[in-house]
């Protein structure tokens, strides 16, 4: 991927972000909330779907794609290994383990919860991955290796979360910035692992990995504490590093839809 559409990817998105957001969060603190004036969701739908449209629009400006249809059939490429769709799974399951064992949880739902918060979380966070991992992180990876692009990304991801937590109606509203900071570079590390083993099928199920991690978030309500946070990040970069590693060592496949 050229420098020059990650760059433009990267600064379009966080503009519109903070532009859209920065106004929801703005105009909440003058007593114009979505509860009373429902055209403020425009907004919310504008800064939270900007990676998705943003990557597009960059892709076919700079003629990576030819139009809707070869962007939306990469992003919605399905046709993997079985065994691909459980790595997902696992990781997600690994993150959440690793938080509840050392930090409890504070709220539990019924298990078939997950499905219809997932409908939900696909929406709200899952559409993400057309962006960051369409053209940043693989971006990256092939520039920088698999380290330097998860963690870059992860930085930049973080970034582009700031107005969240100044919108009232909005989780990030009261969590804590720092430790939200530890857990998304930690999952930038899950994300850069099933693009490296996934090929063409990465950004499909990096959705899928997003919406398991906001949908199982609102099945298992784990308590925030730094020692949960701190345990949770290790273990997940742990098995992201070792299954980049053992991937590299059997030739696995890299290959990703934006690579030309």
């Amino acid at each position: 991927m050229k420098t020059k559409i990650i760059f433009q990817f990267t600064l379009i998105t966080l503009a519109i972000s903070f532009i859209t957001l920065g106004c929801v969060a703005a105009l909440g603190h003058h007593g114009f909330t979505q509860e009373y004036h429902p055209w403020i969701f425009i907004l919310m739908i504008l800064g939270g779907q900007s990676p998705a449209y943003v990557s597009f629009f960059v892709l076919w400006k700079n003629g990576e794609v030819s139009g809707l249809k070869e962007f939306m059939n990469n992003v919605l490429y399905t046709k993997n290994k079985p065994i691909l769709y459980l790595f997902p799974v696992f990781m997600v399951a690994l993150y959440y383990v690793a938080h509840i064992a050392v930090s409890g949880t504070s709220e539990i739902q019924p298990i078939f919860m997950i499905f219809p918060l997932a409908l939900g979380a696909l929406f709200a966070g899952g559409t993400e991955s057309a962006g960051w991992r369409y053209i940043l992180q693989p971006g990256l990876d092939k520039k920088f290796g698999f380290i330097v692009s998860a963690v870059v990304t992860g930085i930049i991801w973080v970034i582009w979360h700031i107005p969240f937590f100044f919108i009232p109606a909005l989780p990030q509203y009261t969590m804590d910035f720092w430790m939200f900071a530890v857990n998304v570079i930690g999952m930038s590390f899950i994300f850069g692992a099933i693009i490296r083993i996934s090929g063409k099928g990465a950004i499909f199920l990096s959705i899928i990995a997003h919406t398991l991690i906001n949908a199982t978030g609102g099945v298992f309500v784990f308590n925030e504490t730094w020692p949960g946070t701190i345990v949770a990040f290790a273990v997940v970069v742990i098995a992201s590093l070792v299954t980049v590693f053992i991937n590299d060592k059997r030739g696995g496949a890299y290959e990703v839809t934006d690579s030309r």
